[in-house]
């Protein structure tokens, strides 16, 4: 908590969490997985979250996103 406390007064914030649509731009696809738990397209895990510093991307979010499981894209 005082590490993110203190990124945050220097204006360095985190983000890219479970459940939050997928964007090129701001996270990196490592793989994706079938699932019904979070939407298509959204983020269904988180390896490293990413940071941005003052609406700045300066790590990108390593993540895995959803995709319909094989029964449902039937």
């Amino acid at each position: 908590k005082e590490i993110m406390s203190l990124l945050g007064r220097h204006g360095i914030e985190r983000f890219g969490e479970r459940g939050q649509a997928f964007d090129p731009t701001l996270h990196e696809a490592l793989s994706s997985e079938p699932t019904d738990q979070v939407d298509e397209g959204h983020i269904s895990q988180v390896f490293k979250p990413a940071y941005k510093m003052h609406d700045r991307v300066i790590r990108p979010a390593q993540v895995v996103v959803a995709v319909k499981p094989k029964a449902e894209q039937e």
